[in-house]
C-alpha cells in the first residue's frame, strides 16, 4: 500500500516536473544570462579604470596604492542594487510559477485536471507534488545564481588579473557583500527565509483554491486574509514591543501555524469544493 501510494506521488511529481522543464530552462538561462551581464559590465568598468590610469601615466603598484586592491565582494556591492533586484525578481518569478503551477490545470493547452479529479488520487499528492516541484525550481534556481558568483569570480581573474586582487574564497565574497541580503549566510535568518517562502506558496496555493471555489469572493477572501497575516506580521510585535529574538520566535511559530493552516485549507476546498 505504501509503496503504491509513493508510486502515485512520484508520477504526479514526474509528470509536473515535465510538464515544467521547458519553461525552467529558459527562466533559468534568462536570468544566468542577466547576472553574468550585471557582473561582467562592473568587471569591464573596473578593467576601463586600471587601464586608464595606467595610459595616464601610473602603473600598477601605484593604482594598488592609491585604489586598492579588488575583491568578488567589492565588485558585487559596486553593482549591489542591480544584483538584489535581479535575483529577488528571479524569486519573484518561482512565486508567480506557484500560481501557474495550478492555473494551466484549467486554462492551459495540456489540462490534467479532469484526471486529478476524477480519479481516486489523495488530493494530498496532487498538492505536496505541485509544492515540491516550485521548491525544487527555487532551489535550482538559487544554486545557479550561487554557480554564478564562481563564474564570476573567474572572469575577474582572467580580466583583471591576479595582481590587482585580493584571494577570497566565493562563499565568503557572497556572505560579506550585500548579496548576502538575499542569499544569507546565518542559519536563523536563512531559516526564517525559508519559512517565508513556504508561507508565501501556500498562501499562493491556497489562493487559487478560493478562486476556484468562490469566484470573485474568493479573491476578495485572499486579499482580506494577506492584509490580516501582514497586519499579524508588523502590528503585533510593535504593539507589544517585542526584542529581536522574542520577534524571531513570534515570526517563526506564526509562520508555521499559517503554512499548516494555508495547507490544510488548500486541501479541503480542492477535496470538497474544486469540480472540474
Amino acid at each position: 500500500m505504501k509503496s503504491n501510494s509513493k508510486n502515485k506521488f512520484l508520477y504526479l511529481f514526474n509528470n509536473e516536473f515535465s510538464r515544467s522543464f521547458k519553461m525552467m530552462i529558459s527562466f533559468l538561462s534568462l536570468f544566468i544570462a542577466g547576472h553574468l551581464f550585471i557582473v561582467l559590465k562592473e568587471i569591464f568598468r573596473a578593467k576601463g579604470t586600471i587601464t586608464k590610469y595606467i595610459a595616464e601615466g601610473g602603473n600598477l603598484e601605484a593604482f594598488i596604492s592609491e585604489r586598492g586592491q579588488y575583491t568578488l565582494s567589492k565588485i558585487i556591492n559596486d553593482v549591489s542594487g542591480y544584483i538584489i533586484m535581479w535575483i529577488a525578481v528571479g524569486m519573484m518569478a518561482v512565486l508567480i510559477f506557484s500560481a501557474i503551477i495550478w492555473l494551466r490545470e484549467w486554462y492551459g493547452n495540456n489540462r490534467t485536471v479532469y484526471t486529478m479529479m476524477t480519479t481516486p488520487i489523495n488530493r494530498h499528492y496532487i498538492i505536496l507534488s505541485k509544492f515540491c516541484n516550485v521548491f525544487l525550481i527555487g532551489c535550482i534556481y538559487l544554486s545557479t545564481q550561487i554557480i554564478c558568483f564562481f563564474i564570476d569570480n573567474a572572469f575577474m581573474k582572467l580580466i583583471l588579473g591576479k595582481e590587482v586582487l585580493i584571494s577570497q574564497n566565493v562563499m565568503t565574497g557572497i556572505f560579506e557583500s550585500v548579496a548576502s541580503i538575499v542569499l544569507p549566510g546565518d542559519i536563523i535568518l536563512f531559516t526564517m527565509y525559508f519559512l517565508a517562502m513556504v508561507l508565501i506558496v501556500a498562501i499562493i496555493f491556497n489562493g487559487v483554491m478560493l478562486q476556484r471555489s468562490y469566484g470573485i469572493k474568493g479573491i476578495i477572501i485572499s486579499v482580506l486574509t494577506i492584509i490580516a497575516i501582514v497586519c499579524a506580521y508588523i502590528i503585533i510585535p510593535n504593539v507589544f514591543m517585542m526584542f529581536v529574538h522574542e520577534r524571531m520566535f513570534y515570526i517563526s511559530v506564526l509562520s508555521l501555524i499559517l503554512i499548516v493552516g494555508n495547507y490544510f485549507s488548500c486541501y479541503w476546498l480542492l477535496k470538497n469544493k474544486v469540480h472540474v
